[in-house]
């Protein structure tokens, strides 16, 4: 199996969902602070996928 980084747009999104679950811990976001954990395996695992399948638009 062959891996490879992810888009760009696609890395930008995961590091969006990754930052609210760290910020989440430090101060109360409304949604967010109540599925940190959510959001944090959300991060993960779409990345994860992003790298296994090669999402990009070029």
């Amino acid at each position: 199996m062959r891996l490879g980084a992810p888009g760009f747009l696609w890395f930008l999104i995961c590091l969006a969902l990754g930052a609210l679950a760290v910020a989440s811990h430090f101060t109360f976001i409304q949604f967010v602070t109540p599925n940190r954990f959510w959001f944090a395996v959300a991060a993960w695992g779409l990345l994860t996928f992003g790298c296994i399948f090669r999402i990009s638009r070029a």
